[in-house]
């Protein structure tokens, strides 16, 4: 199992541009003026898929519990992305596959319709 280190906060400053089908573009996203902290558990599955809003981490497995609307998933290198997906989360928990690959540090960038929250993710 790697070992994982996240620290998650809402992003106050971001630019958003949506296309009109299901892919959702970002535009710059700007990574300062961070602020609010958001749940996140490493190594476990959620008891309770009703509870959050939290994020799951286990085993290439993003799990994202209480977001209501549909969440855009961004993991960053540097400046280059090296993942992105649109998350269905209608239901309250949706769960996403990181590639099994993703080995250093890295940011991952959560939008869920009305606010921006960033991960600082190692996994070794």
């Amino acid at each position: 199992m790697n070992k994982v280190l996240f620290s998650i906060s809402m992003l106050m400053t971001f630019s958003l541009s949506c296309m009109a089908n299901e892919q959702k573009s970002l535009g710059p996203v700007v990574l300062t003026d961070i602020k609010v902290d958001i749940p996140i558990i490493i190594g476990e599955k959620p008891q309770n898929m009703k509870e959050g809003p939290a994020i799951y981490y286990s085993d290439s497995e993003l799990i994202l519990v209480g977001f209501e609307e549909d969440c855009y998933v961004k993991v960053l290198d540097g400046n280059n992305v090296i993942f992105q997906q649109v998350v269905p989360c209608g239901s309250g928990s949706a769960t996403c596959s990181l590639p099994s690959d993703l080995k250093g540090n890295y940011i991952l960038l959560l939008y869920d319709g009305i606010q921006w929250y960033k991960c600082n993710l190692y996994i070794s």
